[in-house]
């Protein structure tokens, strides 16, 4: 259904997805945890709910590099399935990027040097020259009610006359956020990103 969205740049009307089930959850860093199952086990893409009053922006900057990536997978291992009753924007994200500047930086000058780039092995004959000109990076994700599958959860409770409704909690993914998707038998994360507005 319609809901608000609350940008950095305003308030938007936009459609949400939403689902009262058990998924894996945790409370840390300031933040809430949610992990979401694939069809095939080995993928989840978690999405990272900062507290109330604690930017995307400013519990990114407390996190250290070299760890966050690590702490997605321990995150992970700790979550506990709770009962979650989850609204989540569809969104859809599309980035593209030049990588040459930072390929140079890197120390790879002479391949994009018309001067002495040496691609002859790579070419049927030394003419014409061959230097690269540009290398792009293009991302795209899509959310929507096709695009998460959840992972069937079977929990035993114990009954004496009358059962009361299951507890839930209410997360709302109505703010700016952090999302990823985890190859969980690597410990890589294939894909991360943060949604600071859902409209395209």
């Amino acid at each position: 259904r319609t809901m608000t969205f609350h940008a950095q740049s305003g308030d938007i009307q936009i459609p949400f997805l939403s689902q009262q089930s058990h998924f894996a959850y945790l409370h840390q860093n300031r933040a809430s945890y949610l992990y979401l199952p694939y069809k095939n086990e080995r993928y989840t893409m978690v999405a990272i709910l900062p507290d109330q009053g604690y930017g995307v922006y400013s519990f990114l900057e407390m996190q250290k590099q070299a760890h966050f990536s690590a702490s997605l997978f321990e995150g992970f291992a700790n979550a506990e399935y709770e009962f979650i009753d989850l609204s989540l924007p569809k969104f859809e994200s599309r980035y593209a990027d030049s990588l040459k500047d930072e390929l140079q930086n890197l120390g790879m000058r002479r391949s994009f040097d018309a001067g002495s780039a040496e691609f002859s092995a790579m070419l049927a004959s030394k003419k014409p020259e061959a230097v690269i000109d540009e290398v792009l990076h293009k991302t795209f994700i899509r959310v929507d009610e096709t695009g998460t599958e959840a992972a069937a959860v079977t929990a035993v409770m114990m009954k004496v006359t009358s059962m009361p409704p299951l507890e839930s909690l209410r997360l709302v993914f109505d703010r700016p956020f952090v999302y990823a998707i985890l190859d969980l038998e690597s410990s890589i994360p294939l894909f991360m990103g943060v949604l600071d507005n859902p409209k395209p």
